[in-house]
């Protein structure tokens, strides 16, 4: 099975050093939208300034494929 990699896109900063085996690109990106939903809470104070925060996957070989992102808009 492939690895994959989540980083959060907070600091583009490479967090996830170790990764994760899953059997297929489907499977990665239900597990980026699980982990948005579970650091979400941990930074309100990005969405409430109006800004953004999201995770990104990446495969074994570093190619980043898929974004999930959420994102506070004033109007």
């Amino acid at each position: 099975m492939p690895r994959y990699y989540f980083d959060t896109t907070a600091d583009r900063t490479p967090v996830d050093a170790e990764g994760e085996t899953l059997p297929n690109d489907a499977a990665a990106c239900a597990s980026a939208v699980a982990s948005l939903s579970e650091l979400l809470p941990g930074h309100a104070s990005n969405l409430i300034k109006g800004g953004s925060f999201g995770v990104t996957v990446a495969r074994e070989d570093g190619t980043v494929f898929y974004r999930i992102e959420a994102v506070a808009t004033e109007l």
